[in-house]
């Protein structure tokens, strides 16, 4: 049970009583039923039951307890109380362009064949099987909400007590992609640092955890920690290179690779268009949620053949007729006959034609297979012209040299129609046999019909495909039932084109249906050898559709967008590519067709070898981008990237976009982007010589580690961007094949010339920002002094100097309500340029006195000082810091050249009574001054000294120059551009300047006056020196900005691969083989791509300032332990430093500091009340440590002794926002404490009698107050009891935390119940349970235990609260006063009633003997109640005639005294005190029955 919960619902043992503010009621009438004498009662008088009820409610009113009557009037002083004030926390919440792609490179050379007697076994390929896993993290943390409360950490571990693990909140994150893993890095604010610099002292390593899983058994390799406990001094906020706590940094192999240089490097950095490291950049790293895969999968063949396994088939001379023949019809199932049964009209089944199996012999098993039809395809495009009829294309029949036209391209467009075909026609069984023997086709009629069966499942009404970058949908199956290949009856599927916008050349192709789907031969073709050349002879075009030729494939791509204007967007793409050979024929073994006819000279049996192993796969992709807010058509980014994979791993790449400032807002913008892998049939259309990005998942990608591709981009009607990845240029066709389709293949390297540097990126502003103290405020109280020993004129004259001459343009008119603003830059530090403050002046016309000595110099006004505001200052400006403000010989707003008064003709100076004035000062002093980290300045300086002045130019112009520069031998020339742009409205009363120069871009790089000896990355930086003239020099006397070589221009020359025999073309990019499940793709199922995380970089005009905070940084390298990114938890021994009330600091605290970690909540309660730079409430209410009228500290003294005598601790973290005094009083009673306020101070108290050393009192307790009738208003005392539901007795569950060092908290609970004789004898057994937790601060079980008896005893014990008014007079108690009170009254029994008839006899419940009772009457003939009447009765019969016909009470009266401690005084309008006190139950001794029942009382702890 939360205790806020229990307190907001009304709990009985926290609620606080009703005061000044609550409704008190008195006792309430309620229909409670009537017993039966009550009703015989009211028969025997004749009255109504309503009429006894007001009766019966009277007598309780008036036998109420009342004040007893008592003589001594105690003296009584009056002390008024005030309202507290709102508590918030709030959370301020911010390239390699290497040798030429690797293709086909070689491996160890395979051992030739070896020959065993007659026998010859082909080497074979056995690739790896098991391979190094790769890390990557399955989801990542989320960023703490804007606006949400820092934590305030407070505790200390002492004595085995305390001690508590924090959940720091996220602030910044960014993920890396380093191949084979991923890398995290994030930062974190723990809490407020509290007073002073300290902060809060750091975690051990055995003490972090993310989730559940300490850091502590992993290598420091794999991760880095940093803890920055003091973020208090300018300059140095943000975590630091010197911050690293556990782990290791700087190195490719270490916990953060990227956190090279010194120690004052920033750690978390992320990249902008102006600076690639920018510590001021906000970075945040997210999954997307939904749409994160991209890629084609799940090909369906169209019309591309199938081919059965290769393998040699000998034919030894020395072997029978019978059997040569068998074993040729083996060689042509598999390589084919090269046409040669066709052009002799024949067929494989003529018997006896032992001329055509020696022509078949002698080809000598030559050619690259025979290619089966898949019995499928595209085999029509279909178009609606505007006339309403239908274009029809299709393959032409007619015959192409002799051969038929196999397969043709078409352009396609929107709302084009295919129609894909699938027969049911097989090759017949005996199709290679002769007399029932030889060579089976059912293998192939098997894969054929499987991958058949398979297309109809996949191409149901509704499915989406893409063929050739377009996308179709069916729209219908033509018959409608599933295809069964034993049907005999063909399927035919219609596709309609949807879009044709991600494709790069938007075209189709189509295969013949005669000769494809059905072929006459039963087979599409024979693809011969290779020419000598190593070039295709047409085969592909007239004797097979090729791999790549238009598949049908599922598609998905990955569509992202920024959650907020960035000016960077990273995206982590995880990526599984490769292809497995599956017992493929080990082509690059096989002999030629010469050494098979030699071998089978030699009678040698051929064994070919077999390849199992995983082989390069590449695809591509396209990415597309939009900004949604101007345009809703996507954009392709014209570049193609390519990933490659060769093993079955998951392998990590990214990409980086950086906006330009013609994108968005000054380059950030919210932009979408879409991702769409560019299938193998349309990569097939890409020229060679294209120039493709190949992301090769390096090391890093930061440009200090591993050197990252950038090139910049125009993306049509967006604007320009840079593109940034770990990659390379390389051309297309180095990508195209793998050399295990190769037979005896050579390989020649190719080769990259890097040349003149062909882009420049712009690194960073320099130098580094400059940090220190500026001037916010100057007084009001001016003072004004001259070179003369008097004041007269000073100010005049000064004014005059400032703002002109006063009187022109008057007319001799007086304008009363003239005013006038000038700005003025100030150097007031004796000409020291570097030293200066901008003021804004403010001056009212005002009349000069009659006798004023310049009216004799024509002079009628002058100019009153106002106010002065300061608008900016430089750097060493402190509060108190006094200033003089001078004109004339002495003046301040220039830093030479200055002149007197006379030589400025001020009208003061002429007959001034007392001498010649030269200058005038007017001196102020700082009252009000800010740390910054920044000086502005830096930028707008250099760029005015670069580009000219921009102040006269309009918005937008644009201007270009040429920088030249030479580092050593090296020169190089670029051009940088930038515009116009206005300046914000405090830069511009800052700077008295309208206009700026934006961001510069670097327009392109001349290589006429630039050398081709620079690097990759190589850094050069180009400095503007600042003069004082400079409109926008502040503390820079030179700036500039560092460049960098983002790349060199790249003369590559491509591998070289030559073969005697290419078996398949393009086996890199194709996403079908005619191989088919001997070539098994990574896209035969699933996408091979998805996004995994989106870096969204924002460029921060200023740098975050998270100061007096404490922040933790963690970068972690994914590993089998954490691929999971869980939230960050740290144990810590203590808290916040805080001032520490506790007398004897040593005993208390460990050390005799004044201000450290403390565990009490007393010191808590002081920091909240004091504390002005963080979550407390001091700024509010004007408290400070030197200024805390509003807190009584002398008895937060006293209450920690208290608190520390009895193990109260607080152990945990404030995380929610609260109001002060409701958290103090939810709080409170788990400390046995009131939040009391008195005097108008606050103060914590204890709320059980207690000695001066903090223990409890035992004895009797010490009376400050007495109160009766005498000093009790009338009719003003109250008692409210408790309802039968809040006096229950229950049993009380406790739950607390223990702690143990540097391991997760174990939560535990203990029930407790009391096991006195009264309470189980009078009360049920089977108590209910009520729960309090304590998780939040408590982490000992006594604490927990104390707590659970103070809470039964009070409600065993503590029966009502009483409120009474008083006078001031001799009042001298307070809040937590214990007061005596005695009363008197007559409890009101239905026993005690009875009725007196018209003739006098008395009946009652108990008979009453003759003579006198006091009572309480009710008339009914009149109506009338009075009370305290006596009646005399005499033989059962009442002799007063008066109180005849009449209902009765007999009145008992008891006096008690009771002790109570005060709750709350208040002043009531009418000028008297409210007090509202609880009971305090004591014992004849008067000692307390509650200190006695916690102490001594029997209770079970369970």
């Amino acid at each position: 049970m939360d205790i806020r919960s229990d307190v907001a619902g009304g709990h009985s043992v926290y609620s606080a009583k009703a005061g000044k503010s609550s409704v008190v009621f008195g006792p309430t009438v309620l229909d409670i039923p009537l017993l039966p004498y009550e009703k015989q009662l009211i028969e025997t008088i004749g009255i109504t039951e309503e009429e006894y009820r007001i009766f019966t409610a009277e007598v309780k009113r008036r036998g109420r307890i009342r004040p007893a009557e008592y003589a001594l009037i105690p003296d009584i002083v009056c002390e008024p109380k005030s309202a507290t004030a709102i508590f918030l926390t709030q959370l301020a919440i911010s390239l390699v362009v290497g040798g030429a792609a690797y293709l086909l490179s070689p491996k160890p050379k395979m051992p030739g064949a070896q020959k065993e007697g007659g026998i010859i076994n082909l080497d074979g390929v056995t690739g790896a099987s098991r391979f190094t896993p790769s890390r990557g993290f399955d989801s990542l943390a989320e960023l703490a909400t804007y606006a949400s409360a820092v934590p305030i950490i407070f505790g200390l571990r002492r004595k085995g007590v305390g001690g508590m693990l924090v959940t720091p909140k996220m602030v910044w994150s960014r993920m890396f992609s380093h191949g084979t893993m991923q890398q995290a890095k994030l930062m974190f604010v723990v809490g407020e640092q509290g007073i002073e610099s300290d902060g809060i002292a750091p975690p051990d390593l055995g003490g972090i955890f993310l989730g559940n899983n300490a850091l502590e058994p992993f290598f420091e390799e794999d991760f880095a920690f940093y803890w920055k406990s003091d973020s208090s001094n300018p300059g140095s906020r943000r975590i630091r290179n010197r911050d690293i706590l556990h782990g290791t940094r700087g190195e490719p192999g270490t916990g953060d690779p990227d956190a090279k240089g010194g120690d004052n490097k920033a750690v978390f950095v992320a990249p902008t268009e102006d600076d690639m490291t920018d510590d001021k950049a906000f970075c945040h790293s997210f999954s997307p949620a939904n749409n994160s895969q991209f890629g084609v999968y799940s090909p369906i063949a169209s019309g591309t053949g199938y081919r059965v396994n290769y393998r040699v088939i000998s034919i030894p001379e020395d072997q029978g007729k019978k059997a040569r023949r068998f074993q040729a019809l083996s060689r042509i199932k598999i390589v084919g006959d090269r046409n040669l049964l066709a052009r002799e009209g024949k067929s494989i089944g003529d018997n006896g034609d032992n001329k055509f199996i020696q022509d078949i012999i002698k080809q000598n098993q030559s050619g690259a297979g025979r290619n089966y039809s898949p019995r499928m395809g595209l085999v029509k495009l279909t178009r609606r012209i505007e006339n309403g009829d239908d274009l029809h294309f299709t393959v032409s029949d007619d015959l192409l040299d002799g051969q038929p036209r196999l397969g043709q391209g078409f352009k396609v467009k929107k709302d084009d129609e295919l129609t894909f075909l699938i027969s049911p026609t097989r090759i017949p069984e005996d199709f290679y046999k002769e007399d029932g023997k030889g060579e089976s086709v059912e293998e192939i009629n098997s894969v054929v019909e499987t991958a058949q069966i398979a297309a109809d499942e996949a191409l149901q009404k509704g499915e989406r495909f893409e063929i050739g970058g377009c996308i179709y949908v069916v729209k219908r199956r033509e018959p409608p039932q599933k295809f069964d290949p034993t049907a005999n009856v063909g399927h035919k599927y219609i596709l309609k084109c949807i879009s044709v916008d991600e494709s790069l050349f938007k075209r189709v192709g189509l295969v013949s249906k005669k000769y494809v789907v059905n072929p006459p031969r039963n087979y599409i073709g024979d693809s011969p050898e290779d020419k000598s050349d190593g070039s295709a002879n047409n085969s592909e075009r007239v004797n097979n559709i090729p791999e790549d030729w238009y598949p049908l494939t599922r598609f998905t791509h990955a569509t992202i967008r920024n959650n907020r204007p960035a000016v960077s967007t990273e995206i982590g793409i995880k990526s599984v590519v490769n292809q497995r050979l599956n017992g493929l024929c080990a082509f690059n073994s096989l002999p030629t067709p010469s050494q098979i006819g030699d071998y089978d000279e030699d009678n040698f049996q051929v064994n070919t070898g077999t390849i199992n192993a995983f082989i390069p796969r590449t695809t591509f992709f396209r990415v597309f981008v939009r900004d949604p807010e101007k345009s809703v058509k996507w954009r392709a980014i014209p570049r193609l990237f390519a990933i490659r994979g060769e093993t079955p791993v998951a392998q990590y790449n990214f990409i980086r976009f950086v906006n330009h400032q013609d994108i968005g807002d000054d380059g950030a913008a919210r932009l979408e982007f879409k991702i769409f892998q560019v299938s193998g049939s349309e990569a097939r259309l890409i020229p060679g010589d294209s120039e493709i990005i190949e992301l090769t998942h390096t090391a890093s990608p930061e440009p200090n580690l591993d050197r990252p591709f950038s090139e910049d981009v125009r993306v049509n009607r967006l604007g320009r961007m840079t593109v940034v990845t770990a990659g390379r240029k390389v051309t297309k066709r180095s990508l195209h094949d793998n050399k295990e389709f190769f037979r005896s293949p050579s390989f020649i390297p190719g080769e990259t010339t890097l040349t003149y540097p062909n882009q420049v990126r712009h690194r960073r502003q320099l130098p580094d920002p400059q940090a220190g103290t500026i001037a916010k405020g100057l007084d009001k109280r001016r003072q004004f002094f001259s070179n003369l020993d008097t004041r007269v004129g000073a100010e005049g004259a000064l004014t005059e100097a400032i703002a002109g001459n006063s009187d022109t343009g008057l007319n001799g008119k007086l304008a009363i309500k003239s005013h006038k603003v000038v700005y003025t830059k100030e150097y007031p530090m004796a000409g020291n340029a570097s030293r200066w403050i901008s003021l804004r002046w403010q001056f009212t016309k005002k009349n000069l006195p009659d006798n004023h000595y310049a009216r004799q110099n024509g002079k009628t006004t002058y100019w009153k000082l106002k106010r002065v505001k300061v608008v900016g200052s430089s750097i060493g400006f402190n509060k108190n810091l006094v200033l003089n403000f001078k004109r004339g010989i002495q003046a301040t707003d220039v830093l030479s050249g200055q002149t007197t008064y006379s030589q400025q003709n001020n009208s003061f100076v002429p007959n001034h009574p007392d001498g010649t004035l030269t200058y005038s000062e007017a001196r102020f002093k700082v009252i009000e001054d800010e740390i910054i980290d920044e000086v502005k300045g830096r930028d707008h300086a250099y760029l005015y000294e670069v580009f000219g002045n921009p102040e006269f130019r309009g918005e937008g112009h644009s201007k270009t120059v040429t920088i030249a520069l030479t580092k050593g031998s090296k020169t190089i020339q670029f051009k940088l551009k930038s515009s116009v742009k206005k300046l914000n409205d405090e830069a511009s009363e800052f700077f008295g300047r309208k206009n700026t120069w934006g961001k510069p871009s670097i327009d392109s790089v001349l290589e006429s006056g630039t050398t081709q000896d620079w690097e990759v990355d190589e850094k050069f930086n180009h400095f503007k020196t600042i003069p004082d003239s400079n409109p926008f020099k502040t503390v820079y006397n030179e700036s500039g900005i560092q460049f960098q070589i983002a790349s060199r221009k790249a003369d590559i020359e491509d591998d070289e691969v030559s073969s005697s025999l290419r078996f398949a073309r393009r086996t890199q990019v194709s996403d079908i083989s005619f191989y088919r499940q001997l070539v098994e793709k990574s896209n035969s199922s699933q996408p091979e791509h998805e996004i995994v995380y989106i870096n969204e970089i924002q460029e921060n005009k200023k740098l975050p300032r998270f100061e007096r905070l404490t922040l933790a940084g963690l970068s972690l390298k994914a590993g089998r332990s954490f691929t999971r990114l869980d939230q960050l938890r740290v144990y810590l021994k203590s808290g916040i430093p805080v001032e520490r009330l506790h007398p004897k600091k040593t005993e208390a605290y460990g050390d005799n500091a004044l201000v450290g970690p403390s565990n009490l909540l007393t010191d808590l309660f002081y920091y909240l009340m004091t504390n002005q730079d963080g979550g407390g409430a001091g700024a509010l209410l004007g408290q400070s440590r030197r200024s805390n009228y509003l807190i009584d500290k002398e008895a937060l003294v006293k209450t920690s002794r208290f608190l520390f005598a009895n193990r109260l601790f607080f152990n945990g973290p404030i995380t929610d926002r609260s109001n002060l005094r409701q958290l103090m009083m939810d709080l409170a009673p788990s400390f046995l404490c009131n939040l009391v306020i008195t005097n108008g101070k606050f103060a914590l108290k204890p709320a059980l009698p207690h000695k001066g050393g903090g223990s409890i009192e035992t004895g009797p307790i010490q009376i400050e107050q007495l109160f009766t009738s005498g000093n009790i208003l009338e009719d003003t005392f109250k008692i409210e009891y408790l309802g039968a539901e809040e006096r229950r007795l229950f049993k009380v569950v406790v739950r607390f935390r223990q702690e143990t060092v540097n391991q997760l908290p174990e939560e535990k609970a203990i029930t407790v119940a009391s096991s006195d004789e009264e309470y189980t004898q009078n009360h049920v057994t089977n108590l209910p349970l009520e729960q309090f937790d304590l998780t939040q601060f408590c982490t000992s079980q006594d604490h927990a235990e104390l707590v659970a008896k103070y809470f039964l005893a009070l409600r065993k014990l503590v029966t009502h609260t009483i409120s009474f008014s008083t006078t001031c007079e001799g009042l001298s108690i307070q809040a937590g006063s214990f007061i005596k009170v005695i009363t008197e009254s007559s409890p009101y029994s239905s026993a005690n009633n009875g009725t007196i008839s018209a003739s006098g006899v008395v009946t009652s419940v108990d008979e009453l003997d003759d003579g006198e009772y006091n009572v309480d009457i009710f008339q009914t003939d009149s109506e009338q109640f009075e009370s305290d009447q006596k009646i005399r009765i005499s033989n059962g019969r009442v002799t007063q005639s008066k109180f005849h016909d009449s209902i009765f009470s007999v009145v008992n009266r008891s006096v008690s005294e009771n002790i109570y401690v005060v709750e709350q005084l208040t002043f009531s309008e009418e000028g008297t005190v409210d007090i509202v006190a609880s009971e305090h139950p004591c014992n004849d001794d008067g000692s307390s029955k509650l200190v006695d029942s916690i102490l001594n009382g029997d209770f079970e702890v369970d």
